[in-house]
């Protein structure tokens, strides 16, 4: 569906201008055209992809990129430990899990539509995280947390994370806080 799509924002449209094959499922119908109900970040993600392979008369699946985006995340995994003061076995066993012990698993291994959307959405939300440890600019953490909330809406919770750390982080001064 997502890349069907991206080729449809290629084009300068927002709807689908294929049919996606198997159905429409969980698609919006509105005035004789289909929508996607998610966010549009994942979609403008493949839109590079897909042009390129597009070039070659190819297309250009989400499942190409999606072990790739799964395998950023086990690093930013194990990288998030280490700060955490982790040792090296530690660090892989906590990354490990978080990738394929938990419900993770079936969004990282299948690369349906909601799937990849999901994955997007947890790399983004571990590039925070990773952000935070790393002193990133409030303002590209706001911006992550903007694709974020642009991949899956319910992602919005993550604004939960910042006011708590304008308020409970001692590293910070009372006025830089605000």
């Amino acid at each position: 569906h997502l890349s069907l799509l991206a080729e449809s924002f290629i084009q300068g449209k927002t709807y689908f201008l294929q049919d996606p094959g198997n159905s429409w499922i969980d698609t919006t119908p509105f005035a004789g055209k289909y929508y996607w109900p998610s966010g549009p970040f994942p979609i403008i993600l493949l839109i590079p992809f897909v042009a390129i392979f597009g070039l070659f008369g190819l297309f250009f699946y989400q499942g190409y990129l999606q072990p790739v985006l799964v395998f950023v995340i086990f690093i930013l995994c194990f990288k998030i430990a280490r700060k955490e003061s982790f040792n090296r076995n530690d660090s892989l066993f906590l990354s490990f899990a978080f990738c394929f012990s938990t419900v993770f698993i079936y969004v990282a291994l299948w690369p349906y539509a909601w799937g990849f959307t999901q994955v997007v959405s947890v790399l983004i939300l571990f590039l925070i995280i990773y952000g935070y440890f790393k002193n990133f600019s409030w303002w590209s953490m706001g911006l992550l947390a903007g694709l974020a909330a642009a991949s899956r809406l319910p992602t919005l919770g993550i604004f939960v994370f910042y006011v708590l750390s304008i308020f409970f982080d001692e590293k910070r001064e009372v006025e830089k806080r605000f």
